[in-house]
């Protein structure tokens, strides 16, 4: 069975110094789905008002109850392309949680406070 939907997913979060944050979380995938992500990522330092931006493209599938990201990850804006020099190495990454959504999660920039505000964009087929 097809589970057709298109749905939007966002939070914020901030990290301090070089620590992993929770920036959002994908919607539960159904099983037997397939899906695309469409993630963007924006990041304020929080003092200097330094500008962060990433954006990003990953597919994933849902069988047997057993989620996978599927292929690798394309970035449209790289962190140290769409970023001040003193955010740029800011790091975005894509975790699966409990075979049910993804999560996407961001490591901060040492000596930084880095306001985080995230999307995601499922498209469910």
């Amino acid at each position: 069975m097809s589970h057709r939907a298109i749905d939007w997913t966002h939070d914020v979060a901030t990290t301090v110094g070089v620590v992993t944050a929770t920036a959002c979380d994908s919607i539960p995938i159904p099983d037997g789905a397939n899906a695309t992500l469409e993630i963007t990522l924006q990041g304020r330092e929080t003092t200097t008002g330094e500008h962060a931006a990433w954006k990003a493209f990953h597919s994933l599938k849902k069988v047997g109850g057993k989620l996978e990201l599927v292929g690798t990850l394309v970035e449209l804006i790289t962190m140290a392309h769409g970023s001040d020099v003193a955010l740029a190495s800011a790091a975005p990454s894509l975790v699966v949680v409990d075979d049910s959504l993804v999560r996407l999660v961001v490591a901060g920039v040492a000596g930084k406070t880095i306001e985080w505000f995230a999307d995601i964009r499922v498209r469910l087929n």
